[in-house]
């Protein structure tokens, strides 16, 4: 993985006119002249990158609009995507989802239909709760996948981690019990040992015995 600053990254995901536009804003030729922090803030302000809650859109179709503009932005316009975002939302209530699968499900949805037309979603690993996209060309989307900033890396869909996976011995009966929650999610309020009445966690989702966590 070869380590970027986050500025170095800009080419690889913005048209050379909203570069040179962002230039304008701040000196970002000067890596050290302004944090990435606010780098980052200035692209999701101007709609170059998207940041959505690991809970679902504040609006309803927000992902879709973001795609179809980034879409239209990198071919200057010239470009018609069909990516059947009412079939989309409605598969997504259908599949009757739990809370935090529904942007994941959305991603995977658009991005198959975006590399159709040889765009394809790629995430910022940011290392929190949120999902940070950006629309590249497939050809962009290469380098941009070997890169890591201050952030963290740059991954493609497949290589988002969205689950996690709690797994715990029972202290007094030692039977496992396992949940497979959204990566983010809290876990359960006032679970017990479905074996011996052992308590796992209280009423406002704080665990109270030992567990073991993997990412998936």
């Amino acid at each position: 993985m070869k380590q970027m600053k986050f500025v170095q990254t800009l080419p690889l995901i913005m048209t050379a006119d909203e570069l040179e536009t962002m230039q304008r804003q701040m000196p970002i030729t000067d890596p050290a002249s302004q944090a990435a922090e606010e780098q980052l803030q200035t692209l999701i302000r101007n709609g170059l990158l998207l940041q959505i809650d690991w809970s679902g859109e504040e609006e309803q179709h927000q992902i879709s609009r973001f795609l179809q503009t980034r879409a239209a932005a990198l071919a200057k316009g010239d470009i018609t995507l069909q990516l059947e975002e009412q079939r989309a939302y409605a598969a997504a209530e259908n599949e009757d989802l739990e809370r935090g699968d529904h942007v994941p499900y959305l991603l995977r949805f658009f991005d198959k239909r975006l590399k159709k037309h040889g765009y394809t979603i790629s995430l910022l690993d940011c290392g929190n709760d949120a999902y940070y996209v950006v629309l590249t060309t497939v050809e962009q989307a290469k380098p941009l996948r070997k890169t890591a900033c201050e952030f963290g890396p740059f991954l493609s869909l497949q290589a988002k981690k969205t689950k996690a996976l709690f797994t715990i011995y029972c202290p007094s009966c030692r039977n496992m019990s396992v949940w497979e929650l959204p990566i983010n999610a809290p876990f359960p309020a006032d679970e017990q040992c479905e074996e011996c009445g052992t308590i796992f966690s209280d009423a406002d989702s704080n665990l109270l015995v030992s567990y073991e966590k993997d990412l998936c």
